[in-house]
Parts: C-alpha cells; sequence; structure tokens
C-alpha cells in the first residue's frame, strides 16, 4: 500500500516515519473465499476473538438464504458458515463489540418487515453459539433513554474497578436525528445509561469510524455524515478522543480528508484508516468520487500522552493521506 506523504511542518507522519515503523507494506488477497453469493454483505461488522474473525450482519440483494454469522480462522485460512436455529433478524448498520465469549450486536436497521431502526441487545456466545435477547433498565431513572440508532459504533471496555461496560458512540435515530451522546450498557448489572460527559462537545454523526485503545484508555472517533450549520448535511474530517475513565472528549487534528463509512484499526500506535465514501451529493460536494481507496495514517502518541486539563480541546498535528461501502476491520 501507498502512503502518501504530507507537509512535514505539521508534524505529520511521512512516508518515511510509516516505513521505517512498518517496513515496507502491501495488500495480500486470500485465495478463501466465501462460498455462495448469497454470502456478499455490505454495512456488516466483524470482530476477532482469538484466531477466529466473526462476520455478523449486513445488507445484500438476496435474503431467501442468508446467513446472519460467518466466521474466518485466520490460521486455516477457511471460511464456515455458523447455522443458527432461532436469533436475531437481519439487519444492518449495527454494532458489536466482543468481550471474552460473548459477541454483543446492537442496534442497526432492521431488514424484515417495515425496516425500522431498532434499540434491540444481543448477545452471541461464541463456544456455544447461541443468542441470548437481553433487554437492559435503565441506570438512572428519569430524562436518561436507550436511543435505537443505526451507523453506530462500540466498543467493550474495562472499567478502573474491573468492570466491563459497552460504549456505544454516536449514530443515526430517526427519531432525534444524530446523536451525540455515548451509551454505556453493563452486563453485569444489565443497565444502560446515558453519562454525562466532560471536556470538547462533540458532534455526533452517522458512519463514522472509532478504535478502542487499551493503553489510554482512549476511544479514537474519525470521520461521518452529520448535520452541518444552515440546515446542510455532509461529510467530516474530524477526529476526536474520548477517555473512557474520566468520560471527557477532546478535538484532535482534522485529517483534511472527510469520509464515512470507511474503516479504522489501530496498530503499534498508528490509527490507520482506509477507504469508504469521500462524495458529498450537496451542495457542499467538492467533486470528490464515490468511494476511496486512500489510507490515512494518524500518530496516537501525542494525543494520548496530552496532560491537558479535561475540560479542554487539545488539538495535535500528525495525521498523513497515506473504492467500497462501508468495508468492515479489525
Amino acid at each position: 500500500m501507498t502512503l502518501a506523504a504530507s507537509d512535514p511542518r505539521t508534524g505529520a507522519l511521512t512516508n518515511r516515519d510509516v516505513d521505517s515503523k512498518y517496513g515496507e507494506s502491501f495488500w495480500i488477497l486470500p485465495s478463501v473465499k466465501p462460498f455462495g453469493t448469497s454470502l456478499a454483505r455490505a454495512s456488516h461488522k466483524a470482530v476477532v476473538q482469538e484466531k477466529v474473525m466473526w462476520v455478523v450482519g449486513g445488507y445484500t440483494f438476496n435474503y431467501s438464504s442468508f446467513q446472519m454469522i460467518l466466521n474466518y480462522n485466520l490460521e486455516s485460512g477457511a471460511w464456515n458458515t455458523a447455522p443458527i436455529n432461532s436469533g436475531p433478524l437481519p439487519r444492518y448498520g449495527h454494532s458489536l463489540a466482543a468481550f471474552q465469549d460473548e459477541i454483543y450486536m446492537y442496534g442497526g436497521k432492521l431488514e424484515g418487515g417495515a425496516g425500522n431502526v431498532t434499540d434491540e441487545l444481543w448477545s452471541f456466545n461464541t463456544v456455544t453459539r447461541t443468542w441470548l435477547r437481553r433487554s437492559p433498565v435503565l441506570a438512572v431513572p428519569g430524562p436518561s433513554q436507550i436511543y435505537a440508532v443505526e451507523g453506530h459504533s462500540a466498543h467493550c471496555v474495562l472499567l478502573p474497578d474491573g468492570e466491563m461496560v459497552m460504549l456505544v458512540v454516536f449514530g443515526y435515530s430517526p427519531i432525534y436525528s444524530y446523536i451525540s451522546n455515548v451509551q454505556e450498557y453493563s452486563p453485569k448489572s444489565n443497565t444502560w445509561l446515558v453519562p454525562e460527559t466532560k471536556g470538547a462537545i462533540p458532534q455526533g454523526g452517522y458512519g463514522h469510524s472509532s478504535t478502542y485503545d487499551g493503553a489510554s484508555s482512549s476511544v479514537f472517533v474519525h470521520g461521518g455524515y452529520k448535520a452541518l450549520p444552515a440546515n446542510k448535511y455532509g461529510l467530516v474530517d474530524d477526529l476526536y478522543r474520548y477517555h473512557v475513565h474520566s468520560r471527557t472528549w477532546f478535538i484532535l487534528k482534522e485529517s483534511g480528508f472527510p469520509r464515512y463509512l470507511h474503516s479504522a484499526v489501530l496498530l503499534s500506535g498508528t490509527l490507520l484508516v482506509f477507504g469508504g465514501n469521500t462524495h458529498n451529493d450537496t451542495a457542499l460536494s467538492n467533486g470528490a468520487k464515490c468511494f476511496s481507496a486512500d489510507f490515512l495514517a494518524y500518530d496516537i502518541g501525542l494525543a494520548s500522552s496530552s496532560a491537558s486539563a479535561p475540560d479542554s480541546n487539545p488539538r495535535s498535528d500528525s495525521c498523513t493521506e497515506l473504492d467500497r461501502f462501508k468495508e468492515s476491520s479489525q
């Protein structure tokens, strides 16, 4: 893969920086592909547990023989389906988050029936291969609620006391529009919470990417499709950091490359963003093509080690530019 160097005056990663960190980088196309045309999908989600990648849900043109769950063995290179007798309806635009033997699936747009955006929460046990519908209760009675969203993201994280919670970040609600909140689910108490946050005021959106860095207990959120001033909508290149333990938002340096429905991973302290849709079919369009094969690289070192006060908006300049519809990544 090629990483294009940016202006060194910004402190961004350069080709030389990336090459020295990773050596020569290149793509590999596995020769083993899923069997059956009905298994092709978009807007699905994937997580990796041990040596297995689990692919759940997604949008397809033919649901007659649709397999809700696929798994890919990273060592043998073999694809398999996971036939399930009962469980959730097919959906896309949902989120997945894994912890130990459980995969948590939240929200998304149901393909069956009226195609509503749902607030359903399911967990899939990778050992017994069974689904369990969970019905959380509000942790704080009152105005707090469970937002039904699509185009959001989720991560299972550990709190300082060792308890695991699932964070649901942003998303689109057909009732409340674009959600700027973080939602928390506690499997231990089966409670749902929309916590108050500190620091910067983020603007939530649809189709962003987010990655969790355990070393800094931070979630990095990039891009998305959002509401803009003057009743306009469009793609953004925003980059946020959410510190889990203090529930604090920080605004980081914009990438300069607006996009949504892209994917991102953290590798050796570098946030790698790939692909997505860069075309905005509105008055704000800059003429970009629909699907991008660009790579962006962001060094999270400065952002994660910032000692700024919780109510500040630290910015760090370390982003570099390095054709598809909502790919998944792990």
